[in-house]
């Protein structure tokens, strides 16, 4: 009988950059440490005043970046979009950003929905920042297709042995296409020839953890700016209207009173409602975490920010996420299996933040 093998590796939302062999390479923003002169490293600017022809160029060359990047037939143009550490990495053929990330899917961007840019270096600094270099999330749409994958020959001899792959949960057959949602952060540098990429990274993670700098900023003694201050509200609020608990089932909606205002609230309950139903119906709880979060523009007492959240699947009294068939067929859970990709407006009130608006870009 033929061996088979359980196909490992999940259906990727979009590429990662991933070293063969070893773990993706950290942002530099999240090798900062949250302290009294993380600032000072690059002369880092949250929510960049940037005029709207330069808006415009940086979102046309992340567009056109992820465009390649992300799509199967599109990777080995990379020289086009790539610059220093990533373009390094490709030539070097340490990622596998050149290659199909899965033997049973191949993947294409269809569209670009929204790209945000969250921050600025005005001077160079460690880690290999340069001046000028900015750091975006962007959200689009992927075109995932399955394929029948060769079976991989394994030993030798008169009778060799042949391991087959199998797609992961989720995943489209062979012949079916199925959309998914795309979530990427990129920085970018100016370079002679325009803007270019030079790290990349697909979200969600396998281990995707919350963030300290781009996104929540753990507190400490000094006094905190007011960006910080808005990160840290947004995000908390974020985090509890998208929890659920089965013990505790007012709890989300007490949250969502709380912390949203506005349009935002009918917002949420109309694409939450049926998360929460089928959380119900699965005897599961959902937690939330942020896979990436940044503000886009911050003006006196509004501003707009992206957030690209991860729902999890939770077994009460479980640690780790399940794999849950849903109602409809599909899969609820694990990590990633519910992410979500949004850009916010906030309103200050009464001396703190509140969502006044979300629009789902997934």
């Amino acid at each position: 009988m033929t061996p088979r093998r359980k196909h490992a590796t999940a259906v990727a939302f979009a590429v990662m950059v991933v070293a063969a062999g070893s773990a993706p390479a950290t942002p530099a923003y999240q090798k900062m440490a949250a302290g009294p002169s993380w600032r000072d490293f690059c002369g880092y600017e949250f929510a960049p005043s940037l005029s709207d022809a330069e808006r415009a160029e940086v979102t046309r060359s992340a567009t056109r970046a992820i465009t390649i990047l992300g799509s199967t037939d599109r990777r080995r143009e990379y020289t086009q979009v790539a610059a220093g550490e990533l373009l390094s990495d490709l030539k070097k053929r340490r990622t596998l950003l050149a290659v199909p990330q899965s033997d049973t899917t191949t993947e294409k961007v269809s569209a670009v929905t929204a790209v945000g840019v969250t921050s600025r270096c005005t001077k160079p600094g460690p880690y290999g920042m340069t001046a000028g270099q900015m750091s975006l999330m962007v959200a689009g749409r992927l075109k995932v297709t399955g394929v029948r994958p060769e079976p991989i020959k394994v030993g030798g001899g008169a009778t060799p042995s042949y391991v087959q792959s199998f797609p992961s949960p989720g995943a489209p057959r062979p012949g079916q296409t199925i959309e998914r949602v795309g979530r990427w952060t990129l920085t970018m540098v100016p370079t002679p020839k325009g803007w270019r990429v030079s790290q990349l990274m697909s979200h969600p993670e396998p281990d995707a953890k919350d963030l300290t700098v781009h996104g929540t900023v753990k507190s400490d003694s000094r006094e905190l700016a007011p960006e910080e201050i808005l990160l840290n509200q947004v995000a908390k609020a974020l985090k509890e209207v998208y929890s659920y608990r089965l013990q505790k089932p007012a709890a989300a909606m007490r949250a969502a009173h709380r912390h949203l205002t506005g349009d935002a609230l009918d917002q949420h309950l109309t694409r939450f409602t049926p998360i929460a139903a089928r959380a119900r119906q699965s005897q599961v709880d959902i937690a939330s975490t942020l896979a990436s979060f940044g503000i886009i523009r911050h003006a006196g007492g509004s501003a707009t920010l992206m957030a690209f959240l991860n729902l999890e699947a939770v077994r009460p009294g479980d640690r780790k996420p399940d794999v849950l068939p849903s109602p409809d067929g599909g899969v609820l859970g694990p990590p990633g299996a519910g992410g979500l990709a949004v850009t916010i407006t906030a309103a200050r009130d009464d001396g703190r933040w509140r969502i006044s608006g979300i629009h789902f870009l997934s």
